[in-house]
């Protein structure tokens, strides 16, 4: 009994070192640390900012089933939903629409050159180590930082 419950000690001793160290070793890589100052240019950035300006605006007045249609053709469905929605008019409606696209398309091209980078670091260490190591040490840092 005492000899499994020192194997289990020492299991449970050597995984958390084994944790401990690659999160070390995630933090000093240095492509990480680009990564980490990319993933801070970019969500403070006047493109990412202005589509998710943009883009809750264009949630907030639209109903959720809408978003549950396959494919729907805005501009048609809005000429017979506009009643549906928080929009003025079927102009305003297109006009937010359109903007939520380029906005959208805009934010999609900054953000491959990262997602690039963010991709090599996860096959490099595994999901599973690395997301963690992001989520606290980046993108925690970042989505504060949006708050104030």
């Amino acid at each position: 009994m005492i000899k499994k419950l020192f194997l289990f000690l020492v299991f449970i001793f050597s995984t958390s070192m084994y944790s401990q160290n690659m999160k070390e070793e995630i933090l000093n890589d240095a492509a990480f640390k680009e990564l980490a100052e990319r993933s801070l240019k970019f969500y403070s950035s006047e493109i990412y900012l202005n589509y998710d300006k943009i883009s809750k605006e264009y949630i907030s007045k639209m109903p959720t089933e809408y978003f549950t249609d396959k494919e729907a053709d805005f501009p048609e469905w809005i000429k017979h939903h506009l009643s549906k929605t928080k929009f003025k008019s079927v102009e305003e409606a297109i006009d937010l629409y359109n903007k939520s696209n380029s906005a959208f398309v805009k934010k999609r091209e900054a953000e491959d050159n990262l997602n690039n980078l963010l991709f090599t670091l996860v096959d490099k260490y595994g999901r599973d180590n690395f997301k963690p190591v992001y989520d606290e040490y980046v993108l925690k840092k970042i989505f504060n930082s949006n708050k104030s």
